[in-house]
């Protein structure tokens, strides 16, 4: 049978989980794996080197985390640059006026955008192939009608 997994059944947990079982299986996965080999990838792999860990060790859910608290300084940025105090409101306020982030090709379509009428950031995503223990790519960046 093929499962078809979403974001958090999307990773490494499951293959490790389901060994061969889970081959064939899709797996939709708005942040791209580090078998994906994007170049936002780059500065997570060299700030994980220089603290004795890698990219494939720590998995998607630390890319996840990686460009959700990446997103959230460039907030934070935006409202330190425009002098103004540090409060949630002001926080929430300012990625609506950052414009485009760049992911490198990480997060859905690559970029993460909010607006004051949308906080989604992105509605791409990748879908990929369980294959031989690894997420194998199928196709990025497709948004879903």
């Amino acid at each position: 049978m093929r499962i078809v997994c979403l974001n958090w059944c999307s990773d490494e947990l499951f293959l490790d989980g389901a060994g061969e079982a889970a081959e064939g299986s899709v797996l939709v996965q708005p942040f791209a794996p580090p078998t994906a080999e994007q170049p936002g990838h780059e500065q997570i792999q060299s700030y994980l080197a220089e603290n004795g860990s890698s990219l494939e060790e720590e998995g998607v859910h630390y890319v996840r985390g990686w460009y959700t608290m990446h997103i959230l300084a460039e907030g934070i940025r935006k409202v330190l640059e425009d002098g103004d105090d540090i409060s949630g409101p002001a926080i929430k306020e300012a990625p609506e006026n950052l414009g485009p982030i760049d992911t490198g090709g990480v997060v859905g379509t690559g970029e993460v955008e909010f607006t004051a009428d949308s906080h989604r950031g992105s509605t791409g995503t990748g879908v990929y192939v369980a294959e031989g223990g690894a997420m194998k790519s199928l196709e990025s960046g497709v948004t879903p009608e």
